[in-house]
């Protein structure tokens, strides 16, 4: 038999600056289980249509 468990947090902030904060590789380590740092091995790149 499973539990399910849902857990909710109201971010008082406007969406788009949750978004960036959570998007940003910086923070890897606080968002994903196992990574204790983060960094680049090559430059970053950004833009719209950028692979």
């Amino acid at each position: 038999m499973g539990i399910d468990e849902s857990v909710e947090r109201v971010i008082p902030l406007p969406c788009e600056q949750v978004a960036a904060y959570a998007m940003d590789w910086r923070h890897d380590a606080e968002w994903t289980q196992g990574i204790r740092t983060a960094q680049l091995t090559r430059q970053a790149v950004s833009g719209s249509g950028r692979r």
